[in-house]
């Protein structure tokens, strides 16, 4: 699983893990696209390697795959309350600097929320507001391709919020790089927030 590394390591950025601005080599060593592009002429300086756009880890799933900002192996407590380490015991040394990193990044994230899925009718408005953003791309010259049927949307939507390697419908898939700032600010991808918006 990715790392989702949150900076470029050259100009220390940000790229959260939904950032479609990131670009990474084989040993993940990550770069904006920026940067990328003016100074790195789309090669790692690290390893040598090519460059390529970070997959975008939907939110829906950071909760059980949280990104690896700083390096520990955690996952969901099966109460849904809370993160657990799972890995083996840190001993003293490492114990601390983890609880160290436990204590900042609770301070700055705040509590874990419980994860709800999505209802159906959820799925089927965040469908709706993806044939938007689909129509507005299209609009804008990118070919998006064909939709699938709502049902099978909603299908693989539900698939991929518990753990299956689904790939689900998302027109701004098929925005090419270079365009990728400029069609986020036309047409926004829809958020889960936009549902209750």
């Amino acid at each position: 699983m990715l790392e989702l590394r949150p900076n470029c390591e050259c100009c220390d950025v940000d790229l959260p893990p939904e950032s479609p601005d990131a670009l990474i080599c084989t040993f993940e060593c990550t770069w904006c696209a920026t940067c990328v592009e003016t100074c790195l002429e789309g090669v790692c300086p690290n390893c040598g390697g090519n460059l390529k756009r970070r997959p975008v880890r939907p939110a829906v799933h950071l909760i059980d795959h949280p990104a690896g900002v700083r390096g520990w192996p955690v996952k969901r407590t099966d109460d849904g309350a809370g993160i657990s380490y799972d890995g083996v015991d840190p001993g003293p040394e490492v114990g601390e600097r983890y609880n160290q990193d436990l204590d900042a990044c609770t301070l700055e994230a705040g509590p874990l929320p419980t994860f709800q899925p999505l209802s159906d009718a959820e799925v089927r408005a965040y469908f709706a507001l993806n044939l938007e953003v689909a129509a507005c791309l299209e609009a804008e010259g990118i070919t998006v391709p064909a939709p699938p049927s709502e049902d099978v949307f909603v299908e693989a939507h539900h698939a991929a919020a518990v753990g299956t390697n689904v790939e689900t419908w998302r027109p701004h898939a098929a925005v090419p790089p270079a365009q990728v700032p400029a069609m986020r600010t036309k047409c926004p991808e829809p958020t889960l927030e936009d549902l209750v918006g």
